[in-house]
């Protein structure tokens, strides 16, 4: 049996000052999450906590066998805890910083870091091409690419370098749209960090080829995979690509026809969904966010094209690392292509002297 180590509030509490936000909204926040296995290591409860004080109580009730005889706790994580788990279960204790302001530059690590980490790291969506006039749609945006590895080669209480990659802008009505930016963390690059992920390639105008999503071979880390590729253009625009995630690669935006293509889901289907195809006429569907990745976050599906004729602009991406739709072929100067999604960083590791092994009822 363990006991966490002390840490000041301010490496896990949000400051009272106004924090820059993601463009969803989220500041960057701390979680504490602690699991019950059974012997055979099954997963039978994984609460979350957003105060410390809270998760530690919780662990000295669990250490003194007297968890069973405080209600008042079990409402402290989400979801709740209830007796009757199962017995002598196991307890294990990790924290996890979500990092999505595209302002943040760096990290420190916290006091109790460890080696036992896990850094993920998921590339901003590219943008869809704006429809041109009486020509074609837009092709639609590639999805983010996710990489995920242990960082072993940075200690406690340590700054880092990172890097978010924001979402690629849509392309005006007949125009091109942005790439999606890189994300990084311990490094001034792509090239140089200790785990990162490319951004997604924008969508074209008047063009059939797919636009590419972040490639996994781009990018650094142990387990990685490749963004969707965004849909090929005809009279509709394309649909984007969904974020690449933990489960695999983000699948294809559909190739359009009179109306506008699908938009591909996220992370091989564990993501959010591509927004649906569409009509003649009728404007791109939104991609839908994810929300595999715990707290609300996760990889989002593209947004559907938009249809040709007369001025139907691309489907917005999902949250996090989408791609968004291309515009349809238009009439006007109203089809534009919508934008691609920004990434994430999520770093997860257990205390400084090892994982946390405690057994109750």
């Amino acid at each position: 049996m363990l006991f966490l180590p002390e840490i000041p509030d301010w490496q896990w509490r949000t400051s009272s000052q106004a924090q820059p936000k993601d463009e969803f909204g989220n500041e960057n926040k701390t979680r504490f999450h602690i699991s019950a296995r059974l012997n055979d290591g099954h997963l039978v409860w994984r609460g979350w906590f957003d105060d410390r004080y809270e998760a530690d109580a919780f662990l000295y009730a669990i250490a003194t066998d007297t968890l069973h005889l405080q209600p008042e706790l079990w409402n402290y994580p989400t979801p709740m805890w209830t007796p009757g788990m199962g017995e002598q279960l196991s307890y294990y204790f990790a924290t996890t910083t979500y990092i999505s302001s595209t302002a943040t530059t760096s990290y420190t690590t916290p006091n109790d870091w460890s080696p036992v980490n896990t850094v993920q790291c998921l590339a901003g969506g590219a943008g869809g091409a704006g429809g041109q006039r009486y020509s074609s749609g837009g092709g639609g945006g590639g999805g983010g690419a996710y990489s995920s590895a242990t960082v072993t080669s940075v200690g406690p209480a340590t700054s880092v370098t990172i890097a978010i990659g924001s979402g690629g802008s849509g392309g005006p009505n007949g125009g091109g749209a942005g790439s999606g930016g890189n994300t990084y963390f311990n490094g001034s690059s792509l090239s140089s960090c200790s785990v990162g992920a490319q951004g997604g390639t924008a969508g074209q105008v008047a063009s059939n080829g797919g636009r590419t999503g972040g490639q996994a071979s781009s990018g650094t880390g142990t387990v990685k995979y490749s963004g969707g590729t965004g849909g090929t253009v005809s009279i509709g625009g394309g649909g984007g690509g969904g974020a690449a995630g933990p489960n695999g690669a983000g699948n294809n935006g559909g190739g359009a026809g009179v109306g506008g293509g699908a938009g591909g889901s996220g992370d091989a289907g564990y993501g959010g969904a591509g927004g649906a195809a569409t009509g003649a006429g009728q404007s791109g569907n939104s991609g839908s966010a994810g929300t595999e990745l715990g707290s609300g976050y996760g990889c989002g599906g593209g947004g559907s094209g938009g249809g040709g004729d007369p001025n139907a602009g691309g489907g917005s991406a999902g949250n996090y690392g989408a791609g968004g739709g291309g515009g349809g072929q238009s009439t006007a100067d109203g089809a534009p292509g919508n934008y691609g999604t920004q990434g994430l960083i999520i770093v997860t590791y257990t205390v400084n002297s090892g994982f946390l092994l405690l057994f109750g009822r």
